[in-house]
């Protein structure tokens, strides 16, 4: 019986949960728990058939849309 078991893979990582984590994931009740379960499974229904590649592309292009908001902007008289 494992909790959690993590697979190595050429590109990289992916996690396992075991047999116990059912019933410890439904014993986590608070508001903040039970959203997150909900954007879990929203994750799942809008990436569970792309590829790591595919999923690596949308993650890198929306990392580039949110870092260039939180860059600088240096006003010329500087």
């Amino acid at each position: 019986m494992y909790r959690l078991q993590r697979i190595t893979a050429n590109d990289g990582f992916s996690y396992l949960a075991g047999e116990i984590a059912a019933p410890f994931i439904a014993s986590l009740t608070t508001e903040y728990s039970c959203r997150l379960k909900v954007c879990a499974e929203w994750a799942i229904k809008q990436f569970k058939d792309l590829s790591t590649q595919e999923l690596r592309n949308i993650t890198h292009r929306l990392f580039q849309q949110w870092s260039s908001q939180f860059q600088i902007i240096q006003s010329s008289g500087e």
